[in-house]
């Protein structure tokens, strides 16, 4: 089974659920997520999940409204921008939306967000904590061999 499927088949999305993915990328996680809903509830198909996402490359951005339109859910909304930086999805003094489910499938390479950022988010999203910055084996030391 494919891990998007995957993910969808396990949240169960239900009746006027809202989900939402922080990088959504192509949009494939929540479009995956509507699909099985849809499975499940043939009858209910106008109470749809609600779908959300936010991604920060203008590209991929363009394919996940494309997406949205192609597979028939334009009442999706899909924001672009960075998600760390600037979450679309929050109200200033009022805080972060909240959402049933949330899916994602992250950049693991996040060289734009040292320590300091996380510290000292002001959405206090990272209370519990966050993967520190590995240091590189051999940083520095040439790989090519000597004899």
């Amino acid at each position: 089974m494919e891990v998007g499927r995957l993910i969808a088949e396990v949240i169960a999305p239900f009746p006027l659920s809202r989900i939402y993915d922080c990088a959504c990328g192509s949009g494939g996680l929540l479009i995956k997520a509507r699909l099985v809903y849809e499975r499940h509830n043939p009858t209910k198909l106008g109470q749809a999940p609600h779908l959300f996402g936010q991604e920060m490359n203008p590209t991929t951005f363009a394919m996940a409204r494309m997406n949205m339109v192609l597979h028939g859910y334009t009442d999706a909304r899909i924001a672009i921008g960075d998600t760390f930086r600037n979450p679309v999805f929050a109200a200033s003094g009022a805080g972060l939306d909240t959402f049933d489910f949330v899916v994602a499938n992250p950049m693991w390479n996040q060289d734009n967000y040292d320590e300091t950022f996380y510290e000292n988010d002001s959405w206090r999203r990272f209370g519990y904590g966050y993967r520190r910055a590995r240091r590189r084996i051999g940083a520095g030391r040439s790989t090519s061999s000597h004899r």
